[in-house]
C-alpha cells in the first residue's frame, strides 16, 4: 500500500431530495477543475431540471468489463464501461 491515508467511501442512490446539494457540487467542481465539461457560471440548469434528470435515471447497466484495469490499495480492480438508454424505444408495430 503506498502511503498511510485511508479514505472511506459511502455510495448511496441519488434521490429527487439531492438535487440541491448535487447542483451546489456540479457548481464547485466547475470553478475548482478544468476535467469538466462547463466553464465557470457556464451551467444553467435549474433546480428543477436537476429533480427531473434524477426521476428520469432508473439506473445503468454494464455493457463491457475492462479486467484488471486498475490497481487500487494494491488490488487488480475491474473496470465497468456503463450506459443508460434515455429515450423509449418505439415497438417495431408502430413502426411498420
Amino acid at each position: 500500500m503506498i502511503g498511510s491515508d485511508v479514505m472511506m467511501v459511502t455510495l448511496k442512490a441519488l434521490i429527487p431530495e439531492d438535487a440541491e446539494e448535487l447542483l451546489r457540487l456540479q457548481h464547485q467542481l466547475d470553478q475548482e477543475s478544468k476535467f469538466m465539461l462547463l466553464e465557470p457560471d457556464e451551467r444553467q440548469s435549474s433546480l428543477n431540471q436537476v429533480k427531473e434528470m434524477i426521476e428520469s435515471c432508473n439506473g445503468f447497466e454494464i455493457e463491457g468489463t475492462k479486467r484488471k484495469s486498475l490497481i487500487v490499495d494494491g488490488q487488480w480492480v475491474n473496470e465497468y464501461y456503463m450506459s443508460m438508454i434515455l429515450i423509449k424505444e418505439k415497438r417495431i408495430e408502430d413502426q411498420i
